[in-house]
């Protein structure tokens, strides 16, 4: 798992979003920490996880790239909906992946 310099933060992250960042640093567990991540199937745009699971060893040697951090599955649908119209708008498109300079 690997944090985008660009990464997207829901609304109520915002304010604890340090300690969000030293807590994921050292692995803890976050509750209700979802994740947005750049689908490592190249046919999907976007994957939403909790962090406790992309901890589990399956996820440990997948390329996950997260771009987005929500409170909850109900945020996480919210943030998504605003990184596609933020890739829309400035590209005319919804390449994610080249949106956010990932090849």
């Amino acid at each position: 798992m690997v944090l985008h310099s660009d990464i997207y933060i829901s609304p109520h992250l915002q304010k604890n979003s340090d300690k969000i960042f030293r807590r994921l640093n050292k692995k803890h567990k976050i509750k209700d920490l979802v994740c947005i991540c750049i689908a490592c199937n190249p046919i999907n745009l976007l994957e939403i996880i909790s962090i406790n699971e992309l901890y589990k060893d399956f996820y440990e040697n997948k390329p996950y790239i997260v771009i987005g951090l929500a409170k909850g599955e109900e945020e996480a649908r919210i943030l998504v909906k605003d990184i596609i119209n933020d890739v829309f708008s400035k590209q005319e498109n919804v390449d994610v992946r080249k949106f956010f300079n990932i090849k």
